[in-house]
């Protein structure tokens, strides 16, 4: 047997990939086994295809708007080819697919081993017909669409998010089962390119913030933990993932997992930072935690919808009466009248001392808004330090810092300081 991996990762997924790219710059001796393709469900069925479909949606939207502002249209409106829309969907994928071969991380000092991948013991793993051993591993095995068990459901033909980006005639009618972020994203794809399209759920994004001819099912995730001889490893799991302690680090110490197979939040851009958490701790002295009270996530639908930290229900039940909402409406941010997209808001969630403990975000780039926020909070930046920062006109991200500016503005007003300013004034 050759000598032992510093570090073998399991799944080249987003957390896979982001795994590879931080041990190499350590000189860590890698291996990554896969045993799909490189990039996992975020390239080719996830993130990426389902922003080209939106992407392609918003266009067809656009041009049937077009005529509120002056632009005509021919006089038959606007047709939908959906072959050519899945091909440049699939294009997308190409596109960015292209920087992910295991060419060129070879080229990189990386082992890339496209077999399937099972623990022996805890440090020896079959991939393929040979067996290979690492001093420590990452669990970067993502998670697969959960088809719940519905009478009848077996019987009808349905797809999952897996299946519906190589669909080349649009459907007469879509019902989608599961108003969560993937469900609400192509129900809105799909609504704008012709199809008629029925979402099925207790309620839209029932998770969430409360204000915000084919069966597509999309009502959840399950982490991919069976047929890996995690129990020959020791690394216990249960129905919701595999088990963590805080640094990410399994019941078996030198083997660690980040990501969708952990349960919990399932996006793309968390699955990346807890690699990157899970490889410096793997790899280097000390330990640095791999769990987050911060996390922010985007529906990319139009508008979008963006959240981090906690709702106003969450933070009452921590904090009472210290925390209160504050909100601006779109149809008082200036960009929102030139684009003519004045449905939705601003909404931060504060503590009377001026930290904010949560925002929900519902406008046109509400995905990028939200990180500034979020940025805050992990710095603890306070309302103060965003109604103080310059923010460019005439952008979106100024009606937060109009909002926190008020907020600020009001607080010291009604001040005992404030109090006497004004008599002094007055």
């Amino acid at each position: 047997m050759n000598e032992p991996y510093d570090l073998v990762i399991i799944g080249a997924g987003s957390a896979g990939l982001t795994a590879v790219n931080f041990a190499r710059q350590f000189g860590a001796k890698t291996a990554l086994v896969e045993r799909e393709r490189i990039g996992g469900d975020c390239t080719w069925v996830g993130c990426v295809p389902s922003k080209a479909l939106l992407h392609a949606a918003k266009m067809v939207q656009s041009a049937r708007t077009a005529a509120r502002m002056g632009l005509v249209t021919g006089v038959n409106g606007v047709s939908v080819d959906m072959a050519r829309v899945r091909d440049y969907v699939q294009q997308t994928i190409a596109s960015v697919c292209q920087y992910e071969t295991p060419q060129i991380m070879a080229e990189q000092g990386v082992d890339v081993i496209l077999e399937k991948a099972r623990f022996r013991d805890a440090y020896n793993l079959e991939v393929g017909d040979r067996v290979i051993a690492g001093k420590k591993f990452l669990l970067a095995t993502g998670a697969h669409p959960f088809v719940p068990p519905i009478p009848g459901l077996a019987e009808t033909p349905f797809i999952t998010y897996k299946h519906i980006f190589q669909v080349e005639r649009l459907p007469q009618h879509l019902l989608v089962l599961g108003a969560g972020p993937i469900g609400v994203e192509l129900a809105q794809a799909y609504g704008r390119l012709g199809a008629q399209v029925t979402l099925i759920d207790v309620g839209i994004l029932p998770r969430e913030d409360e204000e915000v001819g084919q069966v597509m099912e999309g009502v959840g995730r399950r982490a991919n933990v069976e047929g890996m001889g995690l129990v020959e490893a020791g690394v216990a799991y249960g129905r919701d993932g595999i088990q963590v302690n805080d640094n990410l680090q399994t019941t078996a110490g030198h083997i660690y997992a980040a990501g969708d197979c952990l349960g919990g939040h399932q996006f793309t851009h968390f699955a990346s930072w807890q690699a990157y958490k899970a490889v410096r701790n793997a790899l280097l002295p000390g330990s640095s935690k791999g769990h987050s009270d911060i996390v922010p996530w985007t529906i990319f639908t139009d508008p979008e919808v963006a959240q981090v930290g906690l709702t106003l229900a969450e933070a009452q039940v921590q904090y009472g009466d210290q925390a209160t909402v504050i909100r601006q409406n779109l149809d008082r941010v200036d960009r929102a009248m030139t684009d003519n997209a004045l449905d939705g808001f601003i909404k931060m969630v504060r503590h009377r001392d001026g930290r904010i403990l949560g925002a929900t975000i519902v406008a046109p780039r509400a995905g990028e808004m939200i990180s500034e926020v979020a940025l805050a909070m992990q710095n603890n930046i306070k309302l103060a330090g965003m109604a103080h920062t310059i923010h460019p006109y005439p952008g979106y991200a100024i009606g937060m810092q109009a909002l926190a500016a008020d907020e600020v503005t009001n607080d010291f007003v009604n001040s005992r300081v404030g109090r006497i300013v004004r008599r002094l004034a007055g």
